[in-house]
C-alpha cells in the first residue's frame, strides 16, 4: 500500500493560515487547501499516512489524490520525491508571505485576474519560509503559465503601479522598508519580519526618531533566533530605557521631543511611572496624535491640574480634542489658547426661614375638687424622701 511520508519542520502561524486561506485557496483549480492541511496535521501527529486512508479522510478517489495532490505542487506549497514504489518523501513548504505572493511574478498576476485588482491592492503582510531538502529524485509538478493566458498589458499596468504602492505605503516616518533593506536575511531572517515586527519597528523609530543603526540593535536584543520569536514587551523596554531620555538641548523647540522625554523635562526628573508610560502610548495609538500634540496636551494639563497627569482627565480632554480635529502643533497651541469654560453654579443655595410658633401655657390656675387629699400626698412624698 502507498504511503505519504510527511516532512513539516516549522508550526503553521495564525497568520500563515490565514495567507493560505485568502489567498492561495482562491487561485487553486481543486479544492487543494484540504489536502495541504491534512498533510500537515498528519505530518506533525504520525509523520505520514497511507494513501487510502487519506483518500478516505477528504472523500477523494485516488485519481482526484493525485491531482489535487500536484495542485499544491504547482504552488510550491509541497515537494514530492519518489523514493520507491510504496512510497513517497512530501516536504511542507510555508505559504509565502502576502507581500511576496502578490508581488510573485507569476502568483501576484493570477490573484488580480481571480480576485480583481482591488482585492489584490488590499492585502496584508505576513510571513513565510521553505525548506529544502536533498533526498531522492522530485517529481513535484511545475505550475501551467497558460493560466495566464487572459493577462494584457493593461493589466500588467495596474499590477506595477499597486505594487509599488504596496511596497512602499507606511503610516510611519521610521522608514520601515528601508531598515529592512539594509538588513541582510542572513542578519535578520525574512520569516522573523512579521507584521507585528514591523508595526513595532515603525512605531517606536518614529515615535523616538531613532537611526537605523540604533534601532538594529534593539531588534537584535528583543529577538531570539534559536525559536525564531520575538519579544515585543522587551524591544519597548530597550528602546524607552535607551532611547526615551532625549535632552531638551539637541531640539530647537521642546515640543519636538518625544513624549517621554518632554515629560521629563517638564516634571524634572528622569523616572517615569508606568501608568504615565501607558497613558502617553495611550494618546499616541488610540488617539493617533503625533509627538507634538502629546507635548501640548501633557503641558496643558500639568499647567491646570496641579501637575496631575489623572488618565480620566486626561483622556477627557484629549476626546475634545480628537473631536476638534486637533492634529498639529499649531492646532494644539490654539486649543490651549481657548479661555476655560467654567460651569456656574450656585455655591450657596438660599435658606428657608422657618418660623416656630411658641408653645401655648394654660393660664389656669384654679384647682377643682378637694385639694386635703392632694395635700396630704404631697406631704407624705417630701417625708419619706427626707427619711
Amino acid at each position: 500500500m502507498k504511503r505519504y511520508n510527511v516532512n513539516v519542520a516549522f508550526k503553521l502561524a495564525p497568520d500563515e493560515y490565514e495567507s493560505l486561506a485568502l489567498l492561495y485557496q482562491p487561485l487553486f483549480a481543486f479544492p487543494a487547501m484540504s489536502l495541504y492541511l491534512s498533510l500537515y496535521q498528519f505530518g506533525i501527529r504520525e509523520g505520514g499516512i497511507d494513501v487510502r486512508d487519506l483518500s478516505t479522510y477528504l472523500q477523494f478517489d485516488i485519481e482526484e489524490l493525485q491531482l489535487v495532490r500536484k495542485e499544491l505542487e504547482k504552488f510550491a506549497l509541497i515537494r514530492t520525491f519518489d523514493i520507491d514504489t510504496n512510497n513517497y518523501n512530501i516536504v511542507l513548504n510555508r505559504p509565502l508571505i502576502p507581500s511576496e505572493f502578490l508581488l510573485h511574478p507569476t502568483f501576484g498576476r493570477l490573484y488580480a485576474i481571480v480576485m480583481g485588482h482591488d482585492a489584490f491592492i488590499e492585502k496584508s503582510m505576513f510571513y513565510q519560509s521553505s525548506l529544502l531538502i536533498d533526498q531522492g529524485k522530485e517529481i513535484s509538478s511545475s505550475f501551467d503559465i497558460t493560466r495566464l493566458s487572459s493577462w494584457d498589458e493593461s493589466q500588467e499596468a495596474e499590477f506595477s503601479d499597486a505594487g509599488q504602492k504596496t511596497e512602499s505605503a507606511s503610516e510611519y516616518s521610521f522608514d520601515v522598508q528601508g531598515f529592512y533593506k539594509s538588513l541582510s536575511p542572513s542578519v535578520f531572517p525574512v520569516r522573523l519580519r512579521t507584521q507585528l515586527v514591523t508595526q513595532c519597528i515603525g512605531e517606536f523609530g518614529s515615535l523616538y526618531k531613532m537611526n537605523h543603526a540604533d534601532m538594529k540593535a534593539c531588534l537584535m536584543s528583543a529577538t531570539n533566533f534559536s525559536s525564531n520569536t520575538f519579544d515585543e514587551k522587551k524591544f519597548q523596554r530597550i528602546i524607552e530605557r535607551n532611547y526615551g531620555r532625549v535632552s531638551v538641548e539637541t531640539v530647537s523647540n521642546p515640543y519636538e521631543l518625544d513624549p517621554l522625554s518632554f515629560l521629563a523635562y517638564k516634571q524634572n526628573h528622569d523616572y517615569i511611572v508606568d501608568a504615565d508610560r501607558n497613558l502617553l502610548h495611550s494618546l499616541s495609538q488610540n488617539f493617533g496624535f503625533d509627538n507634538q500634540v502629546i507635548n501640548v496636551l501633557i503641558e496643558y494639563i500639568l499647567e491646570t491640574n496641579n501637575k496631575n497627569l489623572n488618565r480620566s482627565y486626561v483622556e477627557k480632554i484629549a476626546s475634545v480634542w480628537k473631536r476638534n480635529n486637533v492634529d498639529s502643533l499649531d492646532k494644539a497651541l490654539k486649543e490651549i489658547a481657548k479661555p476655560l469654560q467654567k460651569t456656574k453654579s450656585t455655591t450657596t443655595k438660599s435658606r428657608v426661614k422657618v418660623e416656630i410658633a411658641p408653645p401655648q401655657y394654660s393660664t389656669n390656675d384654679q384647682i377643682e375638687g378637694d385639694v386635703t387629699v392632694l395635700k396630704q400626698n404631697l406631704k407624705d412624698l417630701i417625708n419619706k424622701g427626707g427619711s
